[in-house]
C-alpha cells in the first residue's frame, strides 16, 4: 500500500490539465502549473522558472526518500509467494 501511495501522490503532484481546467483563478495554481504557465510568457524570466522547476522536483524528492524504505519494501515483496 505504501507503494502505491508514493506512485499516486508522484503522480497526482505532476498532472497538469486537470488543475488548468478546474482553476479559474492565477493565484490557485499549483506549482507545476505555475511553471508551465511561466514557459508561455513572451518575456521569459529563466530564473522563476529555474526556481520553481527546482521547488517541484525537491517536494516530489523529499517525499521519495521520507517513502522509500515503504516503497522498497512494497517493489521486494511483489515478486515473494506467502
Amino acid at each position: 500500500m505504501g507503494a502505491v501511495a508514493v506512485f499516486t501522490f508522484l503522480w497526482s503532484w505532476n498532472q497538469l490539465w486537470w488543475p488548468l481546467m478546474v482553476v479559474s483563478k492565477e493565484t490557485m495554481r499549483t506549482l507545476p502549473l505555475g511553471v508551465a504557465a511561466l514557459t508561455f510568457q513572451i518575456a521569459k524570466r529563466y530564473d522563476m522558472i529555474v526556481t520553481g522547476a527546482s521547488l517541484a522536483v525537491f517536494r516530489s524528492w523529499w517525499f521519495f526518500i521520507f517513502a522509500q524504505r515503504t516503497l522498497l519494501k512494497g517493489m521486494m515483496l511483489t515478486g515473494l509467494k506467502m
